[in-house]
């Protein structure tokens, strides 16, 4: 591992997790978010970093993040800068996320992102629908386009959540057609809460054939699909009401896309620091 991503380590504590938009990153539905006094509060303001350290071939990725987010009565929208820097290029990618109310129990999550090509996708947009069922399920049904300089990909998603008393599991299959073929991932978490929602420890594990984002030396971002799998751990608490701490780590195996068969390790770290008021 590089130097950055020891220093990185070291920093987790720093650098705290939360989002506004609890369905899919808390497992918790906009209904639980107007129970609690912490979730309920209007906006927040969140400031992050992640950095992805290979192992070898590839230059760390760093990304810093800036979002706010507001919840209103017909629902919640964030707005998000990411930027990243690598090998003397630099490129910030702009996006806009929006989690509307629909019928009973249900909400859907839009996405709309751009940048200037460089480091991420040129044009990105998302669509889910989730609905809380009986019994403590959830399910939900959705896409993710990307566009690149060079390339484009469509990723159809969906997933399946059981609520079991301090436990959420989710399963979640990413299908992505192109034309050489149909590759299938999927990811799988276990969470477990402990005072509240604001309270968790995440296991998530992943495996499959899935799009990934990549830029090559002198080459522009672009669409290629790789075999991988992955197994990371998330943790959240608050120290004080409205502020929240949550370091993530994991480590991934990903084929090489110049070397078929032979596989990489990504070791990866992100941490964000959250302030919600009112």
């Amino acid at each position: 591992m590089t130097k950055a991503f020891h220093q990185l380590l070291a920093a987790a504590v720093l650098f705290p997790l939360s989002s506004i938009a609890y369905a899919e990153i808390a497992g918790v539905s906009p209904a639980e978010i107007a129970k609690d006094s912490a979730l309920a509060r209007s906006n927040s303001v969140q400031l992050g970093y992640s950095l992805d350290s290979y192992s070898q071939y590839f230059s760390d990725n760093p990304i810093a993040t800036l979002k706010y987010g507001r919840i209103t009565s017909w629902g919640s929208l964030s707005i998000q800068a990411n930027s990243s820097n690598r090998r003397q290029t630099s490129d910030t990618q702009y996006e806009i996320n929006v989690y509307p109310k629909l019928w009973k129990s249900s909400w859907a999550e839009l996405n709309l992102g751009t940048s200037a090509g460089n480091l991420f996708a040129l044009n990105s947009q998302g669509a889910e629908v989730f609905s809380s069922l009986e019994n403590g399920y959830e399910a939900s049904i959705g896409l993710r386009h990307l566009a690149f300089l060079n390339s484009a990909v469509t990723l159809y998603t969906g997933s399946l959540s059981k609520y079991a008393g301090n436990y959420l599991f989710t399963v979640r299959p990413y299908v992505t057609p192109s034309s050489i073929g149909t590759s299938i991932s999927g990811n799988i978490k276990i969470t477990r809460y402990f005072s509240d929602a604001d309270h968790f420890l995440r296991l998530n594990a992943s495996a499959g054939k899935s799009a990934e984002e990549r830029t090559f030396a002198n080459i522009p971002p672009q669409a290629v699909t790789l075999r991988s799998r992955s197994l990371g751990i998330t943790g959240q608490w608050s120290p004080r009401i409205g502020v929240f701490i949550s370091p993530s780590f994991g480590h991934e195996r990903q084929e090489v896309l110049f070397s078929p068969g032979e596989f990489v390790g990504i070791d990866k770290f992100s941490a964000t620091i959250s302030y919600r008021f009112k």
